[in-house]
């Protein structure tokens, strides 16, 4: 059934939703994802800055900004008289997860953000040449990682703060860290950005409780 209204604006971002919903038109009788009134679209849309990044060691609050899982399925291409032909390869190959994190320094925390990134490669997985320890050493294999990096979970948020999606990833570990260069012509926060690598990961929705 046509709507012919718009939802009301909600300040700067809910003009925005205005414009990506205007034009929807609910359709029923079908098996697709959701029916919802027109009038809840605006408020009820999925928008970037409602997220958790969890990552053991560091509050939510430090980090501003992080890239969902995507995956890649390679295909080969085969000639079949003048057309190409692709076809999957069999494999699922999970892209790298990228975040960035703020570093606020405060006298109540036991650590810098730097410094909780740095156990995390220090702590089983690495021991710099001057602190081997020859009764245990540090092996920068794949297990030692995940282990120092902890698990990972993207938290989806609605308007009323509940968790509606959760993205986890599996046997995630930091791949690179890229810190912020250090300039005096710059007032702006420092931070970093650090790439995750992973095996795969899964996406839970949960129900919420809101209407």
């Amino acid at each position: 059934m046509a709507v012919d209204r718009e939802p009301r604006g909600h300040g700067p971002v809910g003009t925005g939703i205005n414009r990506i919903v205007r034009g929807l038109r609910p359709r029923s009788g079908t098996n697709e994802q959701f029916e919802l009134p027109y009038d809840r679209l605006a408020t009820e849309a999925q928008q970037p800055f409602r997220f958790y990044l969890i990552i053991r060691g560091l509050h939510v609050a430090y980090i501003d900004k992080v890239q969902r899982p995507g995956y890649t399925i390679p295909t080969e291409e085969y000639s079949l008289l003048s057309y190409k032909i692709k076809n999957p390869t069999g494999i699922v190959a999970w892209e790298p997860v990228t975040f960035r994190v703020k570093e606020i320094f405060s006298r109540d925390v036991f650590n810098s953000v730097a410094g909780v990134f740095m156990n995390k490669l220090t702590e089983g997985a690495y021991a710099p040449p001057g602190r081997i320890n020859s009764f245990f050493m540090a092996d920068v294999s794949k297990e030692a990682l995940i282990g120092s990096l902890g698990p990972v979970q993207i938290q989806m948020l609605n308007t009323e703060g509940e968790v509606y999606e959760r993205w986890v990833l599996h046997e995630a570990f930091i791949q690179k860290i890229a810190w912020d260069e250090l300039n005096y012509n710059s007032d702006s926060i420092l931070g970093a950005t650090i790439t995750l690598n992973y095996d795969w990961a899964e996406l839970f929705f949960h129900r919420t409780k809101t209407r």
